[in-house]
């Protein structure tokens, strides 16, 4: 199967979830590879922990070269928490940061930030 034959899929199954014509789904999805296939900037990240959470972050370092959305934050004021930035949906980036001691291996990076949703 192509890639498009996928996106095709996706694009009809998000037709009839909406009851849109194929073409208005597909104007709605126009920027999902770009949503999909996102690199958050690692300094935008650490404004967005310090403005949010109120913690001292020092460094923002990838832990995957597959996964480019999991950082490693470093913190000058307690243990290093593990963040993901989700793809923005067309609006403001979420972020999800989690304590080190939270995560037990990579299951522990679905759970939420701590007081987030």
């Amino acid at each position: 199967m192509t890639k498009d034959a996928s996106f095709k899929k996706v694009v009809r199954r998000h037709a009839g979830e909406t009851g849109q014509r194929y073409t208005e789904a597909l104007t709605d999805l126009e920027d999902l590879g770009a949503r999909m296939h996102h690199e958050p900037v690692a300094e935008r990240l650490l404004a967005h922990l310090r403005d949010r959470y109120g913690i001292d972050p020092v460094a923002a370092t990838k832990l995957s070269v597959h996964k480019t959305y999991v950082f490693r934050i470093d913190r000058n004021d307690g243990s290093p928490w593990v963040a993901r930035a989700f793809p923005p949906a067309g609006r403001v980036p979420v972020l999800r940061a989690t304590p080190r001691s939270w995560v037990p291996g990579a299951a522990g990076l679905s759970r939420g930030a701590p007081g987030g949703r």
